[in-house]
C-alpha cells in the first residue's frame, strides 16, 4: 500500500496533481491538525484529495526541462487502489479531468 503525505506529487491517468489533506492545510494556516479534521469529518467534507496541476505556458526552455524533470519519480496512483493517508487507509476515486480530479473515499460505491 502506498504512504501518501500531504503536498506531495502523484500522477493518475496521466495528469500530475498535488495531494491536500485537511490536516496538512491546518499545519500551514496554524491551526490544530486535529480540531481541523473533526471538523471536516462533522461537516460531512473530504480529508484529502489531489488538486490537478494547473496550466502554465513560457517560451523559457530550460524552466520547462527543470519542471518536467520535478515529476519523473513521482507516485502513479490508479482508480480504486487502497493508500495510506496520515493514518487512514483510503480508496482513490479518480473524478476525471477536473481542477479537484481526485478525492479519498473511506469505501468504493
Amino acid at each position: 500500500m502506498k504512504e501518501l503525505e500531504h503536498g506531495q506529487k502523484v500522477i493518475i491517468n496521466g495528469r500530475r496533481g498535488i495531494v491536500g489533506t485537511v490536516q496538512g492545510d491546518a499545519k500551514r494556516y496554524n491551526e490544530d491538525p486535529d480540531v481541523a479534521k473533526n471538523r471536516a469529518i462533522k461537516n460531512g467534507h473530504d480529508l484529502a484529495w489531489v488538486n490537478q496541476e494547473p496550466a502554465m505556458l513560457t517560451s523559457n526552455v530550460e524552466y520547462n526541462k527543470e519542471r518536467n524533470r520535478s515529476w519523473e519519480n513521482v507516485v502513479t496512483l490508479e482508480h480504486g487502489e487502497r493508500v495510506l493517508i496520515e493514518g487512514d487507509e483510503l480508496f482513490v476515486k479518480f473524478n476525471g479531468n477536473y481542477s479537484d480530479m481526485v478525492d479519498f473515499v473511506k469505501e468504493m460505491k
